[in-house]
């Protein structure tokens, strides 16, 4: 079994043993429109459901993990449409959940449309052992996030710092959905967003856990350096 992810929003679970022919057929499909089908269409819907990467959670082989633009997601094999070709109207299977990583950036869709930042596309990873998803953000910083949502970290990633040091910060709201800078008593607005400073790739150490932690390291590539973490 192999799974590919569109620009479309599609994202299509392939099984040889049920067809060779994977592009017209699937053993599952989603789409990231499912999150908000009501929502009223717009010029930017194009770039906020293209599908920039989705894997498979080890230890769970029904579950599946996928970013777009705003989001991380979250989805269950077994309640996916099956046996599906290319059908635009067809049902929408829900998300578990979507943990939200880029929302802040909504409300400078067209800003973002005129520095062509909207086909920025990040990395997801899950670790190996299962528990937590990986993904790229701008403010060159990544987020680490539960697979159960409930913490959602933002991590900076910054140059000469000393081994040893807390680099995790939970992502901080205002009501308004605008995302705040570290808590300073002197400045509390909102953060600015640097859109050249991205975190576009990273991954988890390809092993198991063991005794000291050593699967669970977090790799983050921000220009020229990477990152461990």
């Amino acid at each position: 079994m192999f799974l590919y992810t569109t620009t479309h929003g599609r994202i299509r679970v392939c099984d040889f043993r049920e067809s060779s022919n994977f592009q017209q057929r699937a053993s599952a499909e989603f789409l990231i429109g499912a999150i908000k089908p009501n929502k009223t269409p717009t010029v930017f819907d194009k770039w906020l459901v293209s599908v920039s990467g989705a894997c498979f959670v080890p230890g769970f082989d029904h579950l599946v993990v996928s970013r777009d633009y705003l989001h991380t997601s979250l989805w269950d094999l077994r309640a996916a449409s099956s046996n599906t070709s290319m059908v635009v109207d067809e049902p929408r299977v829900l998300p578990i959940y979507h943990a939200q990583v880029t929302d802040y950036m909504t409300r400078s869709l067209t800003s973002l449309y005129d520095h062509d930042s909207l086909e920025d596309q990040f990395f997801v990873d899950v670790s190996p052992d299962g528990k937590h998803v990986a993904t790229g953000a701008y403010n060159r910083s990544g987020h680490v996030m539960d697979l159960h949502h409930t913490t959602n970290t933002a991590i900076s990633c910054k140059f000469h710092q000393p081994n040893g040091t807390p680099v995790g910060q939970l992502k901080v709201y205002t009501s308004s959905k605008k995302l705040v800078s570290t808590p300073s008593p002197a400045k509390g607005d909102t953060a600015d967003v640097d859109l050249r400073k991205r975190v576009q790739l990273g991954c988890w150490r390809p092993t198991g856990t063991n005794s000291n932690n050593s699967g669970q390291t977090l790799a983050l590539v921000f220009r020229n350096c990477i990152y461990l973490y």
